[in-house]
């Protein structure tokens, strides 16, 4: 799902917050963390190169036919750690404790579950580790 997507419906989301009665510091909180929950994808232009505008956008646009050709083995070294199920479940926990992580959950898990339905309304594979455990055990079976 696009950044820009993801900011339009999180402030929806955002206005909806307000009006039930959440402070606009805790709602800036939540919109922003999920936006930048993505810069987890920030290691795709590492691992590429892809230092200009244009590399990034044509990086964006490969990563679903290079999936359909190589589905077995696309994006194998690739994790976003922001996103996987582990980091988050000790966010959430930590949000627990701290008003400000609370809502950086909520958006972190928001953008999650954005992502996740994009995928399966557009019929898009869900190619992305949503687990660390997962990702380490693949590339150790890979490995043998």
């Amino acid at each position: 799902m696009k950044l820009l997507s993801h900011f339009i419906i999180g402030f929806i989301l955002s206005i909806f917050l307000f009006k039930i009665g959440y402070g606009t510091t805790n709602i800036s909180i939540f919109l922003l963390s999920s936006v930048l929950i993505d810069l987890d994808h920030l290691q795709m232009v590492v691992v590429n190169k892809a230092f200009t505008i244009d590399k990034i956008l044509q990086l964006n646009k490969d990563i679903y036919p290079e999936y359909k050709q190589h589905p077995d083995t696309a994006y194998l070294n690739v994790i976003y750690i922001f996103h996987t199920i582990e980091f988050n479940v000790v966010l959430a926990m930590t949000g627990i404790l701290n008003n400000i992580l609370f809502f950086i959950s909520v958006g972190f898990i928001f953008h999650i579950i954005c992502d996740v339905l994009y995928f399966l309304l557009t019929g898009m594979p869900v190619i992305r580790w949503l687990s660390f455990v997962a990702w380490i055990n693949s590339k150790r079976v890979n490995k043998e």
